[in-house]
């Protein structure tokens, strides 16, 4: 299962943060981010900076994402509700949380176009924002902590998220549950649920203790039994590296019965935006934690079901494709200087999607007008879509496009599929709940 939060997602590029915080951890092909804001709304101060400081973002008014350009509606109270039916065929998953708002809400959409969805208030954020404590307890330094992006994550038959003290889940055919998982107030938390939806991966990290503190497990779904502790201890109390590598083992998902841990900046100076590369994806032993595949550090990428892509530097001019062992299987070239991409797999992990983000301060005067890429042998994207950004597979055929609607009436995507060998849209357009191009993580494929 994948999280998103990266989880959507996720294995996710890079998150912005600072300008909106909202409600909100998944086991998403991205989340994610999950998740998941990507650098496609940020650029870079300077390349030439240190570690430190590079990652540091100027205004994301320059963002060339639709959706950073839109009117926000105003707030409104949550009122949770349900619309659920059973779904068939390969099945797409949105999460969202609205600015101001205490509402999450998930989606699910198949390939006819239908729809199931549920809305749940939550307590949580959806980038969690807490105070990352120092020795003095007076002055915190760095100003906040963070985790990576909202609590939500796939499996074959079910989305999941967490509300603060609630897990839920909505699965593919209609059914909800829930159960009780209650870190406390200033814990932030992400899990990743396998995808037979009988284990769960959890690591939360307790922002009011200094040293943080940090528990990562492994329990059954819905009963909390047979749980296994795989790290309980305190986190460095190197700010350096808490900011720049933040090894805190957020779980992405699960391969092969195996959970899928990733590295997040935990400890941020908040200057204006930020730009945080999720780093170091490895998969571990469920019983014991420890490392049994490790990928090199990426700066800007996606972990998918077929492996992480990754970007080296701000200025790749490369997407790396490393499989479940570690192993470097295919570079695809790309022509500007690159901070990062935000790439889907197919399900038959034959063609990847890549939306990529220019460094508009190393190579200003890059032909930037193509960001969305299809490598891969078979027929192109049909020449109708119009919001290229972070389209996603629905199978190897179908792909999902979500474009953002000004709507002063409330947050509103519109979903069309298309297939590429028709070159035709297949169905839709269908209006759900949410925007899903920067402001919220982009759509995640049930696992097949």
């Amino acid at each position: 299962m994948l999280n998103h939060s990266m989880r959507s997602d996720g294995f996710v590029a890079a998150i912005v943060v600072g300008a909106v915080f909202a409600t909100a951890c998944g086991s998403l092909p991205g989340r994610a981010t999950q998740a998941s804001r990507t650098a496609s709304s940020t650029g870079l101060v300077s390349p030439s900076s240190s570690p430190a400081s590079s990652t540091r973002l100027v205004s994301p008014s320059s963002s060339p994402a639709s959706s950073a350009r839109l009117s926000s509606p105003s707030a409104t109270a949550c009122v949770p509700s349900a619309d659920t039916r059973a779904l068939t065929g390969p099945v797409a998953a949105y999460y969202w949380t609205s600015p101001g708002s205490t509402c999450i809400t998930v989606t699910l959409i198949d390939s006819a176009g239908q729809v199931s969805t549920a809305t749940t208030t939550t307590i949580s954020q959806y980038f969690a924002r807490f105070v990352c404590q120092d020795g003095n307890q007076s002055q915190p330094s760095p100003e906040s902590g963070l985790t990576p992006g909202p609590a939500y994550s796939v499996s074959k038959n079910r989305i999941y998220w967490w509300d603060g003290r609630l897990i839920h889940w909505l699965g593919r055919d209609g059914s909800q549950g829930s159960e009780v998982l209650d870190v406390g107030a200033q814990t932030g938390l992400e899990f990743a649920a396998s995808p037979d939806d009988v284990r769960m991966v959890i690591t939360t990290v307790d922002f009011a203790r200094w040293p943080l503190h940090r528990v990562t497990w492994v329990e059954d779904v819905g009963t909390h039994a047979n749980r296994t502790v795989l790290f309980d201890a305190d986190l460095s109390t190197d700010l350096t590296q808490l900011n720049g590598q933040g090894s805190a083992g957020w779980p992405w998902g699960w391969h092969e019965g195996r959970p899928v841990l990733y590295d997040h900046a935990l400890c941020v100076l908040l200057g204006g935006d930020q730009f945080i590369a999720l780093s170091y994806p490895r998969v571990v032993d469920p019983a014991t934690g420890n490392r049994l595949v490790a990928f090199p550090k990426c700066y800007g990428g996606r972990i998918t079901s077929g492996g992480a892509f990754c970007t080296t530097s701000f200025t790749a001019h490369s997407l790396d494709w490393y499989d479940w062992t570690g192993k470097q299987i295919q570079s695809y070239p790309l022509p500007f200087d690159t901070q990062s991409c935000d790439a889907d797999l197919n399900p038959s992990g034959t063609r990847v999607l890549a939306f990529c983000q220019n460094n508009i301060y190393t190579d200003p005067a890059a032909d930037n007008s193509t960001k969305e890429f299809l490598f891969g042998t078979g027929p192109a994207l049909p020449s109708q879509i119009v919001q290229t950004e972070f389209l996603r597979w629905l199978d190897d055929d179908l792909v999902l496009e979500s474009r953002t609607l000004s709507d002063p009436s409330g947050y509103r995507t519109s979903v069309t599929i298309w297939s590429l060998t028709r070159q035709s849209m297949v169905a839709g357009p269908v209006t759900i709940p949410g925007w899903y191009n920067g402001t919220g993580p982009p759509p995640t494929r049930l696992l097949a």
